[in-house]
């Protein structure tokens, strides 16, 4: 069985989901998140694409990233089983 932790972030311009993959032996206890805010201030003028690529390769664990405005404009994207593309989606 995959165990996953959301993460979700807002902030003045993004709406950021993180999906992250939790070791099998993980035990139902809280966890400190993972201190995703520095990230996302350091590449703030990113396009959408860019920000949910750079979470994706920089976030440990993380298997899919949702990256949205506030205005409503995102996509998602997840890391392939098969090989190291990724599968994106536009919303």
């Amino acid at each position: 069985m995959k165990l996953y932790s959301l993460h979700r972030i807002y902030d003045g311009k993004w709406d950021i989901i993180l999906h992250i993959r939790r070791n099998p032996e993980w035990a139902y206890h809280y966890e400190p998140r993972p201190d995703i805010r520095l990230l996302v201030e350091q590449n703030y003028d990113l396009s959408i694409d860019e920000m949910a690529r750079l979470l994706l390769a920089q976030v440990m664990d993380c298997e899919a990233v949702e990256v949205a405005t506030l205005s409503g404009h995102g996509v998602h994207i997840k890391k392939s089983s098969y090989d190291d593309e990724t599968d994106q989606r536009s919303f």
